[in-house]
């Protein structure tokens, strides 16, 4: 939804609430004369009773109205520091030393950097939308259909040596690594390529440190050395994480919530961090931007210095960043949500699949989350929360064991 419909959307709330309140002023005026008006007969019985129960009415209405209203602003104020998130996502995408390109799964570009741009020779504008089989060498295409059909079946990346053809016939060896990017819920959306000179990706197999790009194969095996490499912080649940321009955070364990504050004081919940995950300072535009331990917490700190030489390290960040962007997005998706049951459940179903384990009854979140977390992350209350994770219960769809812990089934 766009920042337009959402403020069309505001103001019919608005214009909903000044009917409601010009109402009210009729009823109440209606009731006065029905008391004070000389009348040859007694009014019946029950006309009383309906015009009270009409002032409820009308009264719940009001409250409905302001809660949609607050729901409204805060929808609004998710979608901005989402914009904001896409917009530090696209200037590290940029920023990338390699040519790094998103197809959807039949191969068409979806989205490439400035480096791919330049070694393709056209301007990143009209890469959208184009096979990127036409910059391949006609030789070459059908392994490039093999490649596409292979990842399909097996998601493990693979490597790919080829000659790009440029539109004046110019060939350029060339090095691919293709992986396959997910949603929340493990489809396939779409293939990254990384695509290097291979002139240039044989020099850059000679070093041993951080400085030759890492395959998607090597993604996990990277992020364990830099668990192990940097410095651990340690922080207490409840405590707040100080943020520095020039320090990249990453959670080697535990759970960290991300909030923005309101011009009301209320905090927006744009992020839930797990292991593995950054953040930082220099990873938002947001101008007011706190993270706080939802849990103890082990954290490591990189200085932005090191993943700015690093094309591994880029890398690596450039693929959390966008994996934080989709969970911003469905969480702005969850605010959406008319109802706060159908939001609730959504988000511990987000829950479920980034921070549980399993246990015997079902999938237990590995974090204690209060119910005024919930509800924060809901734009609810913490009484409604309570009452709908006790219907939830009822119904069977979750568990609390002894130690607090929800369980879902």
């Amino acid at each position: 939804m766009s920042m337009e419909r959402q403020k069309e959307l505001s103001l019919d709330v608005e214009n909903f609430a000044r009917q409601i309140i010009g109402m009210r002023d009729r009823l109440s005026i209606l009731i006065d004369q029905a008391h004070s008006s000389p009348i040859s007969a007694p009014l019946p019985a029950f006309i009383p009773s309906v015009y009270k129960e009409l002032g409820v009415a009308s009264e719940e209405l009001e409250v409905a109205i302001e809660e949609l209203r607050q729901q409204n602003e805060t929808l609004c104020e998710t979608l901005e520091a989402t914009v904001l998130e896409q917009q530090r996502y696209q200037e590290l995408f940029e920023s990338l030393p390699e040519a790094y390109l998103i197809t959807d799964l039949n191969g068409c570009i979806q989205e490439a950097n400035q480096t791919a741009s330049r070694l393709l020779g056209v301007p990143a504008r009209y890469l959208i939308g184009k096979p990127l089989s036409l910059f391949i060498r006609e030789a070459d295409r059908s392994g490039f259909r093999s490649i596409l059909l292979q990842q399909r079946q097996n998601d493990q990346p693979k490597e790919w040596k080829f000659c790009l053809e440029s539109r004046d016939k110019e060939l350029t060896s060339a090095l691919a690594i293709v992986s396959t990017a997910y949603n929340v819920v493990r489809e396939a959306i779409s293939f990254r390529w990384l695509i290097r000179e291979a002139s240039t990706a044989q020099a850059a197999a000679t070093k041993q440190d951080f400085n030759s790009p890492a395959s998607p194969q090597e993604t996990l095996t990277l992020e364990r050395e830099i668990l192990q490499t940097y410095p651990i912080h340690r922080y207490e649940r409840g405590d707040i994480i100080s943020l520095k321009l020039q320090t990249l955070w990453c959670v080697r364990q535990g759970l960290v919530k991300l909030t923005t504050i309101t011009e009301h004081n209320e905090d927006i919940l744009i992020g839930l961090l797990g292991e593995g995950m950054p953040f930082g300072a220099g990873l938002t535009a947001l101008p007011t931007y706190q993270a706080i331990a939802l849990s103890n917490v082990e954290l490591i700190s990189i200085p932005l210095t090191d993943v700015h030489n690093s094309v591994q390290l880029s890398q690596w960040l450039l693929d959390k960043t966008s994996q934080r962007l989709r969970q911003t997005e469905i969480l702005l998706a969850i605010a959406g949500q008319r109802k706060v049951s159908n939001r609730l459940a959504q988000l511990l179903k987000l829950l479920k699949d980034e921070i549980s384990e399993p246990v015997d009854q079902g999938m237990r979140l590995k974090v204690r989350l209060t119910h005024e977390d919930l509800a924060n992350a809901c734009c609810s209350t913490r009484v409604t929360i309570t009452r709908l994770l006790g219907k939830f219960q009822k119904q069977g769809q979750l568990l609390i064991d002894s130690k607090n812990f929800i369980i879902l089934t």
